[in-house]
C-alpha cells in the first residue's frame, strides 16, 4: 500500500472526528512503544557491561595459561573441586554389589537372637534408613558402630559413604554377615574394621586420626558413634558414656562427638525427661547436664525379630559446650542418685539419707538452707541447676568434715559408724 495515500492524523484538527476509545489506544500504543525502548536500551547497555567482563576473563585466562605454560607448573595449580570430590565418592558409596537381604542371611548362617545378650534384629530397611538419617551427615566421616548384630544398620550406614566405619561386636556368630560387609565396602573404596570385643572393655581413645580433632568450643568434629543397644546394658553403657564425656575421654578425646543410640521407649523418654515430667529420673539429670537429649523417633516393637515387649525410642545426643554443672560427674551422680531414690517424697527426705541418721534432720536442712531451695519439692521438679546447688552444700559440708562422705545409708554396716558419728558435731558442722 503506498504510504503517500495514506491518510495521516492530527490529534489536534482531527480530534472532532477521532473517538474517545481511539485516543485512549493510541494513547496506550504509543505508551508500550516507549517502554520497549527503554528496555532495549536497558538491554544494550547490560549487554555491553557483560561483554567487556567476558572479554577480560577471557584475556586474564589466556595470559595466565601462557605464563603458567611457560613456568611449565600449569598442571600444579590444578586441584579437583573438593565438593566434586565428595560429591563423586558419595554417588559411588550408594551402589554396593548384590547382597542377600538380612533375612537371608540369618536364615542362610542360621543365626537366632540371643536372649541373654538381650539381641533384637531390626529387619525392615526403611525403618533402618530412617534411623540412620536422624544420626546427620555422616558421608566422609568416620562411625564407630556398637553391636551390628547381622549388619542391618551397618548396611545403611555404608550406603551414607562414611570415609571409615568400625564395628564392634560381641558375638563372633556374626562374622560371615560382617565379612561380606566389610569385603563390599572395600570394594568401592571405603574402610571398614570389624572388632570383636566387649563394647565396654574397648578402648576408643586411639582409633581416629588426630586431623580429626576439635577444640572442645568448636564444632562437633566429623566423627558418629551409632548403637542399637541391648536392652541389658544401654543404661550402664550410656552412664559410662557421660562419664567419659565430663572427662573429655574415650571418643570425646576429639571433641563433642555425637551420639545416636537406641533405648526400651520408656528409657529414651527417661532421658528427655524435663522438670515436672513424672518420667524424670536420675538418668534424666545426667544426661542432661552434659548433652543435649533428643527423642528422634519411635520404632514399634513388631519390627524386630524376636519381637520384644517393648517399642524402642531413638535417641541422639550431642554433648553441651559447656556443662549445666560445675562438679564432677561422681560426686554430682552421688546427690542425684539420692535424690530420686524415692521420687515420691519431698526431695530434703532424699537429700538427708546422704548423712547419718544421728544428724540428718539438721544437715539435710543445712543443705537446702545453703541452696536457697524450697524443701518441699519433689525431685522430679528440679531442674538440673538446683541438683548442682544441692551437690554445692553437700561438698562443702564434706570439706569442712570428710568422714561425711563414707557414709552409705544402703549398707547394713553404714561404713560411717557410730564410732565416728559420735565425734562428729553438728553445730561445728552448721558454724
Amino acid at each position: 500500500m503506498d504510504k503517500e495515500w495514506m491518510p495521516k492524523v492530527d490529534l489536534k484538527k482531527d480530534s472532532s472526528k477521532i473517538k474517545n476509545i481511539h485516543i485512549s489506544l493510541m494513547n496506550e500504543i504509543e505508551k508500550q512503544n516507549s517502554e520497549r525502548v527503554k528496555q532495549l536500551v536497558k538491554l544494550q547497555r547490560s549487554n555491553r557491561i557483560f561483554g567487556s567482563i567476558l572479554g577480560v576473563t577471557v584475556l586474564s585466562i589466556y595470559f595466565y595459561t601462557i605464563y603458567t605454560v611457560k613456568q611449565e607448573k600449569f598442571l600444579d595449580d590444578f586441584n579437583e573441586p573438593e565438593k566434586l570430590k565428595v560429591l563423586y565418592k558419595k554417588m559411588l558409596n550408594i551402589r554396593l554389589p548384590p547382597l542377600p537381604t538380612i533375612k537371608d542371611i540369618i536364615k542362610l548362617y542360621k543365626l537366632s537372637a540371643l536372649k541373654h545378650l538381650s539381641q533384637n534384629f531390626l529387619l525392615d530397611e526403611r525403618l533402618i534408613d530412617k534411623i540412620i538419617k536422624k544420626a546427620g551427615d555422616i558421608n566422609a566421616s568416620h562411625v564407630v558402630e556398637v553391636g551390628p548384630g547381622p549388619g542391618g544398620l551397618t548396611r545403611s550406614i555404608i550406603r551414607k559413604g562414611p570415609k571409615k566405619l568400625i564395628v564392634v561386636e560381641k558375638d563372633k556368630r556374626f562374622k560371615p554377615t560382617l565379612d561380606m560387609l566389610a569385603d563390599s565396602f572395600n570394594y568401592v573404596h571405603g574402610e571398614m574394621d570389624i572388632i570383636y570385643e566387649d563394647i565396654r572393655n574397648f578402648n576408643m581413645e586411639n582409633i581416629f586420626p588426630m586431623e580429626e580433632k576439635k577444640d572442645w568450643m568448636d564444632h562437633v568434629p566429623n566423627i558418629h558413634l551409632i548403637g542399637n543397644l541391648p536392652f541389658n546394658v544401654s543404661t550402664i553403657l550410656i552412664i559410662e558414656w557421660l562419664k567419659k564425656i565430663s572427662e573429655h575421654s574415650g571418643p570425646w578425646t576429639y571433641g563433642r562427638t555425637k551420639m545416636l543410640l537406641t533405648f526400651q521407649k520408656e528409657v529414651a523418654e527417661r532421658l528427655v525427661a524435663e522438670p515436672h515430667d513424672k518420667q524424670r529420673c536420675r538418668l534424666s539429670v545426667m544426661a542432661q547436664a552434659w548433652t543435649k537429649p533428643l527423642l528422634r523417633t519411635i520404632i514399634p516393637g513388631k519390627a524386630f525379630l524376636p519381637k520384644p515387649d517393648v517399642d524402642v525410642g531413638v535417641v541422639t545426643f550431642v554433648p553441651l559446650k559447656k556443662p549445666r554443672t560445675t562438679h564432677e560427674f561422681d560426686i554430682f551422680e552421688k546427690v542425684t542418685r539420692h535424690i530420686f531414690n524415692s521420687r515420691q517424697k519431698y526431695s530434703i527426705k532424699c537429700v538427708g539419707k546422704l548423712f547419718p541418721e544421728y544428724c540428718r534432720q539438721e544437715l539435710s536442712n543445712l543443705v537446702y538452707k545453703l541452696s536457697d531451695l524450697d524443701p518441699t519439692l519433689k525431685p522430679t521438679q528440679l531442674t538440673v541447676e538446683d541438683i548442682d546447688k544441692i551437690t554445692t552444700a553437700y561438698k562443702y559440708l564434706i570439706e569442712k568434715h570428710p568422714e561425711i562422705s563414707s557414709y552409705d545409708h544402703r549398707a547394713s554396716h553404714r561404713i560411717l559408724n557410730r564410732k565416728y558419728t559420735q565425734l562428729l558435731s553438728v553445730n561445728e558442722i552448721i558454724e
